[in-house]
């Protein structure tokens, strides 16, 4: 019998950094193999895989969430009802939960949900990616992240571009024998910052945050190379912010696109609280696998943060909404 608060405890105590997943995804398998499900290696990549079990040869439901963390690791702590370190809601707690959800519905008889554990999601879903491509036939996707037990209704599409600016390097005594590179960045930044980005009425507004900025080589030189990131979250087409994010800044510097997803809509049942997501997900990839949901315990405000952490009665809460879905979900 799966306790939460022991298998939560043993997963976020394996370092799992993207890329590093090898170790976490062999002691789920154990642990699935122990209920009796058929356990199947996805590779993706060299000591690279996703986890797929099932109890039938043709499921109709996949609960699925990911393996892999951001860094750096945190180890398990626990205090006041909540369980504290890296994963612990991102999504560690959750894959205990989706199993614990499924070992009780195997005991009462109920054996069409499956389990998918993905590697690669906090990077570039190669994970969901490659599982889209190797899986088929299920009615319906639940995936797992932190949304405070509510099912998602809409998520933001995201956009992350590299912009690089050229300038003429020279003496800052005399300005007139140079070009900027960092003052021509500077005013493209402006005008992406000043820009409307677009709203919509489920997702709300489009944001840009500025992540990174580098350029110049000493205070008393024009610096002739000046580089930034940029992370969009849009709700409209990635195709259309391109394309206005190009005319916008014309020729005045060069636009590197680095990765983008379309903004998502998902099924939601009735009884269920929803919200909207303004965090991204597998879910674009995961789509093509059957219609997708999204629930999962913890806030996504306590992911990737120093104090991540889940609560012991969040968990429980999740595994009973995981068994509900599944009877409402398959009731027809």
């Amino acid at each position: 019998m799966i306790d939460l608060r022991a298998l939560t405890k043993e997963l976020i105590d394996i370092p799992s950094i993207t890329g590093e997943e090898a170790a976490i995804a062999e002691i789920v398998e154990y642990h699935l193999q122990k209920m009796g499900l058929t356990v199947v290696r996805q590779h993706v990549g060299e000591k690279r895989w996703n986890v797929f079990a099932s109890f039938t040869e043709h499921p109709t439901l996949l609960f699925t969430t990911h393996l892999d963390t951001v860094p750096p690791f945190v180890p398990f702590q626990e205090r006041d009802g909540f369980i504290f370190g890296r994963g612990a809601c991102d999504a560690k707690g959750i894959v205990a939960c989706m199993m614990k959800a499924v070992e009780d519905l195997s005991e009462s008889g109920y054996r069409q949900a499956s389990l998918l554990f993905v590697v690669g999601e906090e990077l570039d879903s190669i994970g969901a990616r490659h599982a889209a491509e190797r899986l088929s036939g299920f009615e319906y996707v639940i995936n797992g992240e932190p949304t405070m037990n509510q099912l998602i209704s809409g998520q933001k599409g995201s956009l992350i571009i590299k912009l690089r600016a050229r300038g003429v390097s020279a003496h800052s005594g005399y300005p007139e024998l140079g070009s900027s590179a960092i003052e021509t960045l500077i005013d493209v930044l402006n005008d992406i910052i000043a820009e409307n980005w677009g709203d919509d009425s489920l997702l709300g507004n489009a944001t840009v945050n500025i992540g990174t900025m580098n350029g110049g080589t000493a205070p008393n030189v024009i610096p002739d190379v000046a580089t930034a990131e940029l992370f969009f979250r849009i709700v409209d087409p990635v195709e259309v912010v391109i394309k206005h994010l190009l005319a916008l800044v014309s020729d005045r510097i060069e636009t590197e696109i680095i990765s983008g997803s379309d903004p998502q809509t998902l099924h939601i049942v009735s009884g269920f609280k929803t919200a909207v997501a303004r965090f991204g997900s597998d879910v674009q990839y995961l789509r093509k696998l059957g219609t997708p949901l999204m629930l999962g315990p913890g806030s996504i405000r306590d992911a990737h943060t120093s104090q991540e952490k889940i609560s012991i009665e969040e968990m429980q809460l999740a595994v009973e909404l995981y068994k509900k879905l599944y009877h409402v979900l398959l009731a027809g």
